[in-house]
């Protein structure tokens, strides 16, 4: 198995000398440039034929007040792509983090754009400036560069997640999105996410992956959901097996706090955060299909039963 690490202004100093009746304008013009006022003085000044060339060539040229800011929050769910521009920190760097969801039919693409500095990130550019990874699973991928000021980190990330949108609607996630993404503007609270644990043995020896969901204690000793993932390695067949720590979050919660500690084994997915440890096996098929079946079968709750050794659970 291997491992790989893996700023409108316009300003427009249209610094105009408008020649009327052969008078000069006066030296001093407003401290603004982009005012409303200094515009419509601009279209009512007497009409000679420069004066009005000039005047033509302001209005198409945009000003900074005729432009106007997306509005944060402002993606509508039918539309393709989601956008939220926000800010993070954790207990030692500070963040600028644009995160865009891109839907596709019932899949999923989290993109993720990070720029933050902290008391480490001048030591990391010096020693580690660059670094790329992806997790086993194929889900998340990313890298980092450091900023041309040798203190700004740079970190740029996909998340894909297919059929997310099989056992979620796309309206229930836009509201999801919506919540978190003005708590993350306004500074306001993240809606607790719950995350419901249905332990299910249904895999059969011959599917592609072996995975099934339940409860037990992380490190700290709470109890979270736990996810385990079995699949053959495309490059030496052994089997990867995958042991996800899940700590159920919206995904702008997760990168909003997490962003500094991304790699292959931690990562933001839509509704949790993933401490994965990831190792592989030379197991034999059958006995690990065995050894998995009947852990599963042992986070059974009692009521559920076991099904007979020739099937799996459905």
């Amino acid at each position: 198995m291997n491992y790989k690490k893996i700023g409108l202004g316009l300003s427009i100093s249209v610094a105009m000398c408008f020649m009327a009746c052969g008078e000069s304008s006066s030296p001093n013009g407003p401290e603004n440039p982009s005012d409303p006022e200094s515009s419509s003085s601009v279209k009512s000044s007497p009409a000679s034929s420069s004066d009005v060339a000039s005047s033509s060539s302001v209005a198409e040229t945009p000003s900074s007040s005729s432009v106007e800011e997306a509005k944060p929050c402002s993606f509508v769910a039918t539309d393709d792509a989601w956008t939220v521009s926000y800010k993070g920190s954790d207990s030692k760097n500070n963040a600028k983090i644009t995160t865009v969801y891109e839907i596709s039919g019932k899949d999923l693409v989290i993109r993720d754009s990070v720029r933050y500095t902290g008391s480490m990130t001048s030591m990391m550019c010096s020693i580690d400036p660059e670094a790329t990874y992806k997790s086993d699973d194929g889900v998340f991928a990313g890298g980092r560069t450091c900023d041309s000021d040798g203190n700004t980190v740079v970190e740029v990330t996909t998340t894909t997640q297919k059929d997310f949108f099989a056992t979620i609607s796309r309206e229930e996630f836009f509201n999801s999105v919506q919540k978190a993404c003005k708590a993350a503007v306004d500074g306001g609270s993240f809606e607790k996410v719950t995350f419901n644990v249905l332990t299910k043995c249904s895999f059969t020896m011959d599917d592609d992956e072996w995975s099934y969901f339940y409860k037990d204690e992380d490190i700290k000793g709470d109890s979270i959901p736990m996810k385990k993932l079995l699949f053959p390695d495309p490059e030496d067949g052994r089997y990867v097996n995958m042991k996800y720590s899940i700590y159920p979050m919206s995904h702008i919660e997760c990168v909003s706090k997490n962003f500094a500690d991304f790699n292959g084994i931690h990562y933001c997915s839509a509704d949790a955060y993933l401490n994965i440890a990831s190792s592989s096996t030379t197991f034999d098929k059958q006995t690990l299909y065995d050894i998995e079946l009947k852990a599963c079968r042992d986070h059974l709750s009692p009521d559920v039963g076991v099904p007979d050794d020739n099937g799996a659970q459905d």
